[in-house]
């Protein structure tokens, strides 16, 4: 529901009500929560373009894998730019998300090499998502999630199994830009 249609509706549901001060509190709070959410999206917001968003994922990704043993290569899996949605709702905001996949490196070193991207994350202050964001080291499919500052992009580092016997895998990272205006069109001569 748009902000304008629930301030309308709380509105219409006070001016029978005959409670004038009960109506003009409801405004204030109203008022309040539509500015702290406006506020809140506008952080989340980034100054950013696709270019800048995706040179900015790969520097992310080569920081993990530099100080690597044994070094993988890192090759892009998938990438999109597409239409980023807030917890607000969907705007006119995009964002790039770049998976790679570590190749070059035997599957039993997949778990390792997560736990090695972490570590190089951590040493550049990269914070983790939640507390719960660390990974569960006895698991083979370990996997982390963390992200930058003051920057904000999201980070994974996972390890997806290829033989629950061995717990070998394949390491793949994940970096997410923050949303991002759309490019607007230049209009056509």
């Amino acid at each position: 529901m748009g902000h304008g249609r629930a301030m309308a509706r709380a509105q219409a549901h006070f001016e029978d009500s005959g409670r004038p001060l009960l109506r003009s509190a409801v405004a204030w709070v109203t008022l309040l929560a539509l500015t702290a959410t406006t506020a809140a999206c506008a952080r989340k917001t980034a100054d950013l373009t696709e270019q800048q968003a995706r040179m900015r994922a790969e520097e992310i990704a080569q920081q993990a894998v530099a100080g690597m043993s044994p070094k993988p290569a890192l090759r892009q899996h998938h990438y999109s730019s597409s239409g980023c949605t807030t917890e607000f709702g969907t705007a006119e905001l995009d964002q790039v998300s770049v998976d790679y996949r570590l190749e070059g490196v035997p599957p039993s070193a997949a778990r390792d090499l997560v736990r090695q991207a972490r570590d190089a994350w951590v040493a550049l202050g990269y914070k983790f998502q939640s507390k719960d964001s660390d990974g569960d080291w006895s698991d083979p499919a370990a996997a982390v999630f963390m992200h930058t500052r003051p920057d904000d992009f999201s980070l994974s580092a996972q390890n997806s199994i290829t033989d629950r016997g061995t717990g070998d895998g394949i390491a793949y990272i994940t970096v997410r830009s923050p949303c991002y205006p759309k490019p607007t069109e230049s209009p056509s001569p």
